[in-house]
């Protein structure tokens, strides 16, 4: 996608994590194009009490498009102020892809309907061989073939482990901090993904600074989560010079 074709509004979250964020997107965008890169208080600085004001910057700029980068509180409370204003543009958050959530919460699933979610592990809606898995090993366990959000993100943490382990013993025969460390971040350690529909290729040392590039996007339509754009994996962008 070419960001110079279409302008962004960005709220993120007053912290460590979205400071960094902000500056990635100023490198995406031009001055021209990134209409607001503005920030939101986090939950543990009380949280957003009245959204109007960041509303009130969307239907002042009308961006092609509204990023939310900030905590699933900020999210949930400005998603839908944003939506119900009349903005008529795509809103996109990072937290708010939650399976079962919307069949669970009849309010929450009316206030963020039609509002879209970036998630960073393949969506069980989408299904693919990394999702069936998951879902034939919890049948084996006894428990229902439902993969939440929770569920995703231990397995695949789990199974990134294992491999991590396996190298390490197959190098040094015992597995230690020291022998664990040397294996993974002194002699480098890559995630083999196995399938398709996975998560992608996550390196150490470098995987302790840089992201893994993939995603996917989900809408959510009539409180059920579709999947817009597949989960899939590009290059990670050099940084500025």
């Amino acid at each position: 996608v070419d960001t110079d074709e279409f302008t962004v509004g960005i709220f993120n979250s007053d912290d460590a994590a979205g400071e960094a964020g902000a500056k990635l997107y100023e490198t995406l965008w031009s001055p021209e194009n990134l209409l607001f890169n503005d920030f939101a208080p986090v939950e543990s600085q009380g949280g957003i009490t009245d959204p109007s004001p960041f509303v009130q910057q969307v239907l002042d700029t009308n961006p092609d498009a509204v990023i939310l980068s900030v905590d699933f509180g900020g999210a949930l409370a400005l998603k839908p102020a944003i939506i119900a204003a009349g903005y008529e543009g795509p809103v996109l958050d990072y937290t708010t892809y939650v399976p079962g959530l919307p069949q669970s919460n009849e309010g929450l699933a009316a206030a963020l309907e039609g509002g879209y979610s970036n998630t960073q592990f393949p969506a069980q809606e989408e299904g693919g061989e990394g999702v069936e898995l998951i879902a034939a090993q919890l049948e084996a366990i006894g428990e229902p073939a439902f993969v939440t959000q929770g569920g995703s993100i231990g397995w695949w943490s789990a199974d990134v482990f294992i491999q991590m382990v396996k190298q390490t013993l197959a190098s040094y025969g015992r597995l230690d901090t020291g022998s664990f460390n040397q294996a993974i971040n002194v002699d480098g350690f890559t995630y083999q993904p196995y399938a398709s529909g996975t998560i992608g290729p996550l390196s150490y040392p470098e995987g302790h600074l840089d992201p893994v590039p993939c995603a996917g996007v989900v809408q959510l339509v009539d409180a059920e989560y579709v999947p817009v754009v597949p989960f899939t994996c590009y290059e990670v962008l050099p940084p500025p010079e």
